[in-house]
């Protein structure tokens, strides 16, 4: 099934890619099952590169006998639908895909894999509907993102980027990659999209390493301003608090 179909609906993503992979980026909410560790994705990758692809099969279907009972437990720990994607639609996640079903589980193939999934997210956050938008601003330590965990209809930028937006921003946080803030932060705007208006913080288009997409920072510098004050004393405890903690 593609992407377009399962997307917000009631399944229980299956990444079947290595640790490694599922790190950089995953579909929000899904569980990961690898079949290769990073180590052994590796050997098969080479073998099937420099050797040939029978070989690499074989060596693949070796490392995976092995864990497969404890693989399949895994599984039956769900309790809903499953999608299992991999890469691109194709090896990994079909011989998983075969396999749950040969054992009755209510399972589908994502089709093209991760590699669509991408496309998808980049595609929606072109030319995805976004409500009006109020930005706060203010200076560091003003309580900003304070403000924002306390209203249900915010969008939290630094939040998803796991990083604060300055200098030392990172303290603390372990920054996510561009592609994972991309797919929270879509995931993040379809939750919003009945809300008359969004709050969200003012910030240059880059916060830490990641780059806020065109669309959204488009919309942020259209938005209704407001600016958010607070007293010096409160600001230095607020920066101790968050930074040297």
């Amino acid at each position: 099934m593609k992407i377009e179909e399962l997307y917000q609906k009631d399944y229980t993503f299956v990444d079947v890619r290595s640790p490694k992979e599922f790190e950089e980026d995953h579909i929000p909410g899904a569980i990961n099952i690898p079949l290769f560790s990073n180590e052994e994705r590796a050997i098969v990758g080479t073998i099937y590169k420099q050797e040939n692809k029978d070989k690499a099969v074989d060596i693949g279907l070796e490392f995976v006998s092995k864990k497969l009972p404890e693989m399949i437990s895994e599984y039956k720990k769900i309790s809903n639908k499953i999608c299992v994607y991999c890469w691109r639609g194709g090896m990994r996640s079909g011989s998983v895909t075969s396999l749950l079903k040969s054992m009755k589980f209510d399972v589908v193939q994502l089709e093209k894999g991760y590699k669509d999934y991408r496309r998808f997210v980049i595609e929606q956050l072109e030319k995805i509907i976004i409500p009006k938008m109020i930005v706060i601003y203010g200076l560091t330590g003003s309580g900003k993102t304070e403000m924002l965990q306390k209203l249900e209809n915010s969008l939290d930028l630094e939040g998803l980027a796991q990083h604060r937006g300055s200098i030392f921003g990172d303290v603390g946080l372990k920054p996510r990659s561009q592609k994972m803030f991309e797919s929270l932060l879509l995931k993040r705007i379809f939750e919003l999209q009945k809300e008359d208006y969004i709050f969200i913080e003012g910030e240059s288009r880059k916060i830490g390493s990641v780059l806020i997409p065109l669309n959204i920072w488009e919309h942020m510098q259209k938005a209704k301003k407001v600016k958010l004050l607070s007293v010096l004393s409160d600001r230095v405890d607020r920066i101790y608090k968050e930074y040297c903690n």
